[in-house]
């Protein structure tokens, strides 16, 4: 499992979701047990190379499969959601992270950083959504 979750965090560090996922379904055939480690670095494959929805696709077969998501999974697909202008989708699992108990940590809250450098205006349902979660945090 090991080799197969380095192979994958190559492929997600340069966009390459196809390889990733076909290293993936390699896994599966041959019996390799996959865990959260697997999964998060599958996620970042096409959240680099643009594929959003490639990724949610990625966390549903997480979910049937009982593999819960943490701070990594909701902060990569975050960030992808905001790469990719789905800011609704972002605030959206922001939230589902800051209720689910997950620790929200420095990826989570810099997504208003990101939404800035696209040019997304940020109103006042998206500073009460961060303001939220952040008081979630601290408290």
């Amino acid at each position: 499992m090991i080799t197969y979750n380095f192979l994958l965090a190559v492929c997600s560090g340069v966009g390459l979701w196809e390889t990733a996922r076909s290293l993936f379904s390699e896994m599966v055939y041959r019996g390799i047990d996959q865990d959260i480690y697997t999964y998060n670095m599958l996620l970042d494959a096409p959240c680099n190379g643009g594929h959003i929805d490639v990724a949610f696709e990625i966390m549903f077969d997480m979910h049937t499969k009982n593999i819960l998501p943490n701070e990594v999974t909701y902060s990569t697909i975050i960030c992808g959601c905001a790469k990719a202008g789905r800011l609704d989708r972002a605030l959206s699992l922001f939230n589902e992270m800051k209720f689910s108990s997950i620790k929200l940590n420095r990826v989570s809250y810099n997504i208003g950083k990101d939404m800035e450098s696209m040019g997304i205006k940020k109103d006042v349902i998206t500073y009460n959504a961060l303001l939220d979660g952040f008081m979630v945090f601290i408290l």
